[in-house]
């Protein structure tokens, strides 16, 4: 994530969502999510909100959601 010192990548929390919701059309709607560390909590508890809001947005389209 942005400011990570671990990884230095430069992608945002708001990347989490747009990654999920477009793999969710690919997958249409069969995902698995699963997680790592190393962000620090501030970042990770961040990209899982936007992970997590993704998810929800797109509940209808996911079998038996």
């Amino acid at each position: 994530l942005k400011g990570d010192l671990l990884g230095g990548l430069r992608y945002t929390s708001a990347v989490h969502r747009r990654v999920i919701a477009d793999l969710l059309g690919l997958a249409r709607g069969r995902l698995i999510v699963v997680g790592g560390g190393g962000y620090g909590a501030k970042r990770a508890a961040s990209g899982w909100c936007e992970v997590t809001a993704a998810l929800l947005e797109h509940s209808s389209s996911i079998p038996g959601g």
